[in-house]
C-alpha cells in the first residue's frame, strides 16, 4: 500500500491500528506517496506523524516499512526511492500497489504533485524532487506514473475548504496542470473518493459522502 501524509488520513490510520490484528501484516509492504525535506522526527515528517498513529503500533507485527529519507539532499532521496519502487516492481505483477491513499490540498494538489509543478508531467521517473514556491520547500514526490500503478486508488477529502478543487477536480474539464488530482489514473479506472459533506458542498452530481 501506498500512504498519504498530511492530516486528513490520520483519522483512517488509527482506525487501521485499532483492527491491526485483522491485518497479515508480514506480506504487507508500506510505501509513502510523498515527502517533505526534514528528518524522521521532525513534526513536519509525513513518516513521523504516521508513524505516530500507526507504525509504531504494529512495529512487532512483521510489516515492511519503506520511508523516502527526507533527511537527505531531495535529489538523492528521490533517485533512492526511485530505485526502491522498481526493484519492489520487479518482484511482483503489474500493478505495484494495491492500494493507494491519497488526500487533496485546496488547490487540487495531491501528494507533492502542486500546480504548474513539472513532476505532474513526469513520465519515466516514478519519484522524483518537487519545489513548492507557494510553501519554499522542497519535496520528495511519487509521479503519476507510481501512484496510477495501482488496483485501487483512494482519495479522501475533508473540509469547505477544498469543496471548489474537488468541483472542478470531479466536475470540471480534464486540466490536470491546474487540478494535479487528475492526473492520477490507475489502468483500473478504480478511483474512489471519501468525502465529508463540507467537501461535497459544492458537486452538482449524486456521490455518497461520508462524514
Amino acid at each position: 500500500m501506498g500512504l498519504s501524509g498530511g492530516t486528513t488520513p490520520l483519522g483512517a490510520y488509527a482506525l487501521i491500528a485499532e483492527q491491526a490484528h485483522t491485518l497479515d501484516w508480514p506480506t504487507i509492504d508500506v510505501f509513502f506517496g510523498d515527502e517533505r525535506c526534514v528528518p524522521p522526527d521532525h513534526p513536519d515528517s509525513n513518516f513521523g506523524a504516521v508513524n505516530k498513529v500507526l507504525l509504531a503500533r504494529i512495529a512487532n507485527r512483521g510489516a515492511r516499512i519503506h520511508r523516502i529519507r527526507g533527511e537527505i539532499n531531495p535529489v538523492d532521496a528521490a533517485a533512492e526511492y526511485d530505485r526502491l519502487l522498481r526493484e519492489f516492481a520487479e518482484s511482483r505483477r503489474s500493478p505495484v500497489f494495491d492500494l493507494v491513499f491519497l488526500g487533496m490540498g485546496g488547490d487540487g494538489h495531491t501528494a507533492s504533485l502542486f500546480p504548474d509543478s513539472i513532476a505532474i508531467l513526469e513520465t519515466e521517473m516514478w519519484a522524483i524532487p518537487a519545489f513548492s514556491a507557494a510553501l519554499d520547500s522542497w519535496r520528495v514526490t511519487m509521479t503519476p506514473a507510481a501512484l496510477s500503478n495501482a488496483r485501487q486508488v483512494t482519495f479522501l477529502v475533508t473540509g469547505s475548504g477544498k469543496a471548489d478543487a474537488l468541483l472542478h477536480t470531479l466536475e470540471g474539464p480534464h486540466n490536470a496542470n491546474r487540478f494535479p488530482a487528475q492526473a492520477i489514473a490507475p489502468k483500473s479506472d478504480a478511483v474512489r473518493w471519501i468525502v465529508d459533506s463540507d467537501a461535497a458542498g459544492k458537486l452538482r452530481r449524486s456521490y455518497s459522502s461520508a462524514t
